[in-house]
C-alpha cells in the first residue's frame, strides 16, 4: 500500500475513533479545574507571556518548565520542534538530537486548538483540521521511501532521538495526572545511536522510542495522538520501559524499528491501549508491536493491521518472555518474512487472546499465529480465518508449546505443505475445546497436523470440510503423535489417503465418542488410513466414508486399528481382517442419523450402545471432567452412553404425548409462527437439530404467535404443551 494513502487512512481512522470517544474526553477535560492555563502558538503574539491566545507564547518546553501540577498547556495548530536538550531544559539549543519535549508530573498538554477557544469543549479533535504537530525533523526534509515490499525513512539523520520523553524520577513517578492529548508526533529518529541520555537521574537509551519514550514508572495519560513516520532501534513510535501509560483513541502508522516498528514494551512495562490502531509499521521483528522482558501490556479494542517484518518474525506482534492480553482486537493483513504473520510468541510467553479476529495474515510458518519454545497462549472466542503459510501452519503453528484454545473457529486457512488449519510440532500439546476446524487446505493434514510426539487434546469439536492434496484431510498424525480425541465429529474432509485421519509411524491416537463419516479418500482409507500406527476407537462411529476399497479403513505396514463398543461399517460384511481388532461389543449397522446433524433418530442402534467406563476417573486417559456431548447436553443420558459425538436426549419421542389438535402456520416460516390448539397452551419450546433448546416461552392461551426471526435458516423442533398433552413438530425456518 502507498504510504501516503496509508497515512491518510490512519488519519481518518484516528478521526473516527476521536469522534466516538469525544464525549469521554470532554468529561476528562472538565473533571478538574486547572490552576493556570498556558497558551502556545507557532509564533508568539502580543506580550508572548502565554497568559491568553492574544498573548500566546511559542516555547512549549518553557511552558512545561514553568507549569506546576494541575496546570494545563493549550497548543494551537502548527508545527513545533524541541529546542532544549532533554537533560538541560533551561538552555535553548536549536536542532540538537538530544532535544525533546519532556513531560512533567501533573501537567496536562492539549493540542488541536484553532487558537480562539475558551474551553476544552470547543477544541476540534479532528486532526485534519487543527493539527498540533510535534516534530523531530529539524531540517524539514524527511521522506518515506517505498519499495515493492518494504519502506524506509530518509534524510532523518539529524533528527531528534526522541520527540517526547516522559521519565519518572528516582523517587518521583509520572502518574496518569500527566496528560498528552491531541497531537501528531512525527519524525523522531533513535535508530542511529546506542548511547544514553540522563533525564531525571535515569539513563534513557538514544535507541528507543523515536516518537515517545516512557521510562522508570512513567505512566502518563496519552490520548488522541497520531504517531507517524518515526524510527528507532526499539519502538519506532513508542517505547515503554518499566512504565504503564494509558494510551487511548490513537493511531500508530508508518513507523520503523529493528524491534517493534510501532511499539516496544519492555522490562515489566504494563501499558493499557484502548481503541488504538497500529497500522503499516515495519521492523525486523514485531512489525507492529514487540513485547519482551516480562512486559504485560493490555490491548482493548482497536486493531493491528498491515504491519510487516522485513527479515524476522511476528508481522503484527512479537512476544518474548512477555504476558500481553488482547481483547476485542483485530489482527489482520500483517506479513512476516519469517514466522507468525499475525503474532509470534516464544520463550515462556504467556499470551491471552479474548474475542479476537485474526485474519488474512501471512508468513513462512504460522500464517496467523506461531507459538514457540514453551510459550503458552490462551485463545478464547477467537476466529482465525484466511491466513496463509508458505510452508506449514496456515492458521496456527505450535512448536514445543501448549496453547489452550476454547470456543475458537479455524477456517479457510491454507498452508503449502502441512497443517492448513493447525500444526502441532515437537511435543506441542495443544488443548482444543469447542473448536471448529473447517474449510482449510494443505498438502497434508489440512485441518490439523500433529508431528514429533505431539499429543494434542481435542474435545467437543468439529473437523469439517478440510481438503488435503496429499494425506490426512481432517487430521494427520506423524512420528509418535498420539492425540486424545473426544466428542468430535470428523466429516466432509478429503485427501488422497486418510480422508478423515491419516497416522504415520508409531502413532496411537485415542478416539472416544468420535463420529467419522462422509469423508473421502481418492485412494484408500476414506475414514482412517494407518501406516505403522494403531489408533484406538471407543464408543465411536465409523460409517459412510468413501475410498477405492470401500471399507472406510486402510491398515498397512504393521498397523492395527482397535475397536471397542463402536459402530464399524462393513465389520460384519468383510470381517475384521481388513478393519483391525475387534475388542468387543462392536456393531455393524446404519446409525440412523437425523439428517446432517449426526444426532440420532429415536430407533438408532447407536443409542445406549456404549461403555460408561471410558469416562471413569480411574481410566487412562482420564476423561471424567468431560460431562457434556458436542451439543452441550449431558454426555450420559438414560443411564447408558450412546455412540458418537452426540447423546440422544429424547426430544422427539420421550414426553407423554396424546393426540391433540394443533395448527402451525406458515410452515416454512420467515419470522412469526402462529400456533393454535384446542386446549390452552402452557409452554412452547424450540430445539435445533442438535437437541439444544433455543427458545422457551410460557403461554396461557389457545392462540399465540412465536417470534422465530432471530433463528438461522434450517429445521427446528417445536414442542408445544397444551393441557396434559405434548406435541412435537418439525418447522422449517427460512
Amino acid at each position: 500500500m502507498n504510504k501516503k494513502t496509508t497515512i491518510l487512512k490512519a488519519l481518518l481512522a484516528n478521526l473516527k475513533m476521536r469522534q466516538m470517544l469525544v464525549f469521554g474526553c470532554l468529561i476528562f477535560g472538565t473533571g478538574a479545574m486547572a490552576q493556570t492555563t498556558f497558551y502556545i502558538k507557532p509564533e508568539a503574539t502580543g506580550t508572548g507571556d502565554g497568559t491568553s491566545w492574544e498573548n500566546a507564547g511559542a516555547d512549549i518546553q518553557l511552558a512545561i518548565n514553568t507549569a506546576v501540577a494541575g496546570d494545563q498547556i493549550w497548543v494551537a495548530a502548527g508545527t513545533y520542534k524541541p529546542n532544549r536538550e532533554a537533560n538541560a531544559l533551561d538552555i535553548i539549543l536549536e536542532a540538537d538530537p538530544d532535544n525533546a519535549f519532556v513531560l512533567k508530573e501533573g501537567v496536562a498538554l492539549y493540542g488541536n486548538f484553532a487558537g480562539t477557544e475558551a474551553t476544552l469543549q470547543e477544541r476540534d479533535l479532528t486532526i485534519l483540521t487543527n493539527a498540533s504537530i510535534l516534530s523531530g525533523d529539524f531540517l524539514g526534509d524527511d521522506q518515506v521511501m517505498e519499495t515493492a515490499v518494504d519502506f524506509s525513512i530518509i534524510n532523518n539523520t539529524e533528527n531528534a532521538y526522541h520527540v517526547v520523553l516522559s521519565v519518572g524520577g528516582t523517587d518521583a513517578p509520572i502518574t496518569a495526572a500527566t496528560v498528552l492529548d491531541g497531537f501528531t508526533i512525527t519524525n523522531g529518529n533513535s535508530s542511529t545511536s546506542f548511547g544514553t541520555l540522563t533525564v531525571n537521574g535515569v539513563a534513557v537509551g538514544k535507541f528507543t522510542g523515536g516518537g515517545m519514550a516512557n521510562y522508570n514508572a512513567s505512566s502518563p495519560t496519552i490520548a488522541n495522538i497520531l504517531f507517524v513516520a518515526n524510527a528507532a532501534s526499539y519502538g519506532g513510535a513508542i517505547y515503554n520501559r518499566n512504565s504503564s501509560p494509558l494510551i487511548s483513541n490513537s493511531t500508530i502508522a508508518v513507523n520503523l524499528a529493528e524491534f517493534g516498528g510501532g511499539i516496544t514494551n519492555a522490562f515489566s512495562a504494563a501499558p493499557i491501549f484502548t481503541n488504538v490502531i497500529v497500522i503499516d509499521n515495519q521492523a525486523t521483528a514485531g512489525g507492529g508491536v514487540y513485547n519482551y522482558e516480562s512486559a504485560a501490556p493490555v490491548f482493548n479494542n482497536g486493531g493491528i493491521f498491515q504491519n510487516h517484518t522485513s527479515l524476522g518474525s511476528g508481522g503484527g506482534v512479537f512476544n518474548n518472555n512477555a504476558a500481553p492480553v488482547f481483547t476485542n482486537v483485530s489482527i489482520s493483513e500483517n506479513t512476516a518474512v519469517g514466522n507468525g504473520g499475525g503474532m509470534f510468541s516464544t520463550v515462556n510467553a504467556a499470551v491471552i487472546l479474548n474475542g479476537l479476529t485474526i485474519a488474512n495474515n501471512s508468513a513462512v510458518n504460522g500464517g496467523g499465529l506461531y507459538n514457540d519454545n514453551q510459550s503458552n497462549t490462551a485463545l478464547n472466542d477467537v476466529i482465525l480465518m484466511g491466513n496463509e503459510a508458505s510452508d506449514n501452519g496456515g492458521g496456527i503453528y505450535n512448536f514445543n508449546s501448549a496453547p489452550v484454545l476454547t470456543d475458537v473457529e479455524v477456517k479457510q486457512n491454507s498452508a503449502a505443505n502441512f497443517g492448513g488449519g493447525i500444526v502441532n510440532w515437537s511435543a506441542a500439546n495443544a488443548q482444543l475445546t469447542n473448536v471448529t476446524i473447517n474449510n482449510n487446505t494443505a498438502t497434508g493434514g489440512a485441518g490439523i497436523f500433529n508431528n514429533l510426539n505431539s499429543a494434542a487434546v481435542l474435545t467437543n469439536s468439529l473437523v469439517k470440510d478440510n481438503n488435503a492434496t496429499g494425506n490426512g484431510g481432517g487430521i494427520y498424525n506423524r512420528e509418535g503423535s498420539s492425540p486424545i480425541i473426544t466428542n468430535v465429529v470428523i466429516t466432509g474432509n478429503t485427501a488422497v489417503s486418510g480422508g478423515g485421519i491419516y497416522s504415520l509411524t508409531d502413532c496411537m491416537p485415542i478416539l472416544t465418542n468420535v463420529t467419522i463419516t462422509q469423508n473421502t479418500a481418492t485412494s484408500q482409507g476414506g475414514g482412517l488410513s494407518n501406516n505403522n500406527s494403531s489408533p484406538i476407537l471407543r464408543n465411536s462411529i465409523l460409517y459412510n466414508n468413501t475410498d477405492t476399497a470401500g471399507v472406510n479403513v486402510f491398515n498397512f505396514n504393521e498397523s492395527t486399528t482397535f475397536y471397542y463398543y463402536s459402530l464399524v461399517q462393513f465389520s460384519a460384511a468383510f470381517g475384521w481382517d481388513a478393519l483391525g481388532f475387534d475388542g468387543g461389543n462392536n456393531i455393524d449397522a446404519d446409525p440412523l442419523f437425523l439428517g446432517q446433524s449426526f444426532t440420532f433418530q429415536e430407533d438408532s442402534p447407536a443409542i445406549n450402545a456404549g461403555s460408561n467406563t471410558v469416562f471413569a476417573a480411574e481410566q487412562t486417559p482420564d476423561l471424567s471432567a468431560i460431562t457434556t456431548d458436542l451439543a452441550g447436553n449431558d454426555r450420559i443420558y438414560d443411564d447408558v452412553i450412546d455412540l458418537g459425538a452426540f447423546e440422544y436426549q429424547g426430544v422427539l419421542n420421550r414426553p407423554d404425548v396424546k393426540a391433540v389438535s394443533i395448527t402451525y402456520y406458515p410452515n416454512p416460516v420467515t419470522n412469526q409462527l402462529n400456533i393454535q390448539a384446542v386446549a390452552a397452551i402452557s409452554k412452547v419450546s424450540v430445539y435445533n437439530m442438535l437437541g439444544q433448546e433455543v427458545i422457551t416461552e410460557d403461554w396461557n392461551t389457545n392462540t399465540g404467535v412465536l417470534n422465530m426471526a432471530q433463528l438461522k435458516a434450517g429445521n427446528y423442533i417445536v414442542k408445544v404443551t397444551a393441557g396434559k398433552t405434548v406435541t412435537n413438530s418439525i418447522i422449517v425456518k427460512q
